[in-house]
């Protein structure tokens, strides 16, 4: 009923186009807020290309920055996340990640970011396609990865695994 006193229909539904662009995951936008945040740039910022962005200050981030966007404090949950939207780690020295559509100033690529499928549960025919690339080498060798795991594992826990947990407890 309108103000009038008169009877009105309601107005007939209007369906939601495209129902699958729902925007970047939250993951994806909370990142780019951390890493385009300039007051936290002594922590983590863009290279000067600005196609890449380093965590310099791996506790501080840990401890102050990853909270506040996320709800746990954990660096290897935080990598784990940027590996499965296929982020690559550029410098084994350092944390420096790259994504060809994670670029400073260009916020709208993140749609285009799509979190990569695990691989349970695939039916065994698609096992097998999957399994003949890996022997073909379509999907190049692992051993590098491990390597580098090795040594990103080596650097957060200094050796002997103490720095690794004493961050794991804030």
């Amino acid at each position: 009923m309108n103000p009038q006193g008169q009877v009105t229909e309601a107005p007939l539904p209007v369906p939601m186009l495209r129902l699958k662009d729902r925007g970047p995951p939250p993951f994806l936008n909370k990142t780019y807020e951390m890493v385009d945040d300039s007051t936290t740039n002594h922590i983590v910022s863009w290279t000067r290309e600005n196609n890449t962005f380093v965590v310099w200050d791996l506790q501080d981030f840990s401890i102050g920055l990853l909270p506040k966007y996320f709800k746990h404090n954990n660096f290897t949950s935080f990598v784990r996340q940027l590996n499965t939207y296929g982020f690559k780690k550029v410098d084994t020295d350092k944390w420096e990640f790259a994504h060809e559509g994670f670029l400073k100033g260009q916020k709208q690529l993140l749609k285009n970011i799509r979190r990569r499928r695990t691989f349970h549960n695939i039916p065994h025919a698609s096992q097998q396609a999957l399994d003949s690339c890996i022997e073909v080498g379509s999907f190049g060798s692992l051993d590098g990865e491990i390597d580098e795991l090795r040594h990103d594992k080596e650097v957060l826990t200094g050796g002997t695994g103490e720095a690794y947990k004493t961050a794991a407890n804030y």
